[in-house]
């Protein structure tokens, strides 16, 4: 994720925690930040108060991978007052359609849960958060996952989209990224084009 790697090349030594499940996932986090500390952890196992004091908790394209997803949250009202949360997760009429252009996408990617916007804003205000913005972002890749399906092609950790796609199409759906429309570009670009469900 570019926010992920923009925060973990920029940031000092030992100033982050990593918490993945996977071993693969933090063999890769391991070698790519050796300076952070890394967990491999069911997240819903960790208490925020036995880990070195934090300000900031990202939890990236996770609630939609875990059963039992209001663990995540019985974990996060574990933080310190004043603990700044940035939660990401799929749109759940994108999640519908892509579902309906391929069966298997959930199986393929590991999802087994979509949340509406009412859904997320309760379950973060009873985990005790109060200012609560909820926005739409990086719709982009609902249009990547639809061509590459079109294809016909697996969604298996990142092969699918290195493998699937020609090279004119790698290079516009980086640079079409909404990431990028925190700069100046999205006086040039209709942002609401690609954050459509």
């Amino acid at each position: 994720h570019f926010l992920v790697n923009s925060i973990a090349k920029n940031a000092k030594p030992n100033t982050y925690i990593g918490i993945d499940i996977d071993h693969e996932n933090i063999a890769i986090a391991q070698k790519k930040y050796p300076n952070a500390s890394w967990i491999q952890k069911d997240i819903t196992q960790i208490k925020i108060s036995d880990l070195p004091a934090v300000s900031r908790i990202l939890c990236i394209e996770v609630i939609e991978h875990i059963p039992k997803w209001e663990q995540v949250f019985n974990v996060l009202q574990d933080a310190a007052p004043g603990t700044k949360l940035l939660l990401t997760t799929p749109h759940h009429l994108s999640e519908q359609k892509l579902l309906q252009k391929n069966p298997s996408y959930w199986k393929e990617i590991g999802h087994c849960n979509m949340f509406t916007k009412k859904m997320l804003y309760d379950v973060l205000y009873k985990a005790g958060y109060a200012d609560i913005s909820i926005t739409r972002t990086n719709a982009a890749l609902y249009f990547e996952l639809s061509r590459l399906f079109h294809q016909h092609a697996p969604c298996i950790r990142n092969t699918y989209y290195e493998n699937n796609l020609s090279f004119p199409e790698k290079i516009f759906w980086q640079l079409f990224r909404t990431d990028l429309f925190s700069t100046k570009l999205r006086w040039f670009f209709p942002l609401w084009i690609i954050t459509l469900p």
